[in-house]
């Protein structure tokens, strides 16, 4: 059965804001995974939120708990919104998890953005979120690539001119 081309644009926003969402998140997982080796692992970080959130001391942390927890002691952030950015990459991975682990159920139809009644999943991977995700990605890029600790200071020299390619690619993707 072929679909309508009433739908095509839905579907290419649906298709495009998926691959920005998880390229979004591999990103940021890629980045962290790339000084993991400089610094010391943070334990005591790692134990503390095992510790609040009631979770076995052997559990690996979640992808989105153990980016922030490498970025805080990887980076001098301490003039940035670290509440905020562990709310938005948790929710970026959480975005990710879904797609990556898609599970397919019959809801009921939501309002998207244009006024038309539609899946849930054109919903979640449209353009607002889509924009939040590579918008989360580049501000922890960045500005941890801006304040390195002493451990990190040669690798992200190294990383530099692609931190400013990827910032050029976001800023032409922002603009209308």
């Amino acid at each position: 059965m072929r679909r309508s081309r009433s739908w095509a644009p839905l579907d290419d926003e649906f298709r495009y804001s998926l691959q920005a969402i998880v390229s979004s998140a591999f990103c940021l997982e890629s980045f962290a995974g790339g000084f993991a080796d400089l610094v010391p692992e943070p334990v005591a970080s790692q134990r503390a939120w095992n510790l609040a959130n009631q979770r076995p001391a052997g559990k690996k942390l979640p992808a989105a708990v153990r980016i922030a927890i490498a970025l805080e002691s990887a980076f001098d952030l301490s003039g940035c919104p670290l509440t905020t950015w562990r709310d938005d990459i948790s929710w970026l991975f959480d975005q990710r998890n879904s797609a990556a682990h898609f599970s397919e159920s019959f809801d009921a139809p939501v309002l998207h953005d244009t006024g038309v009644q539609t899946s849930k999943a054109l919903v979640v991977f449209s353009m607002a979120p889509a924009l939040r995700a590579g918008d989360t990605m580049m501000a922890v890029v960045k500005t941890a690539s801006e304040n390195p600790s002493a451990d990190v200071d040669e690798w992200t020299g190294w990383t530099r001119s692609g931190v400013e390619k990827l910032s050029d690619q976001h800023q032409h993707m922002r603009r209308p």
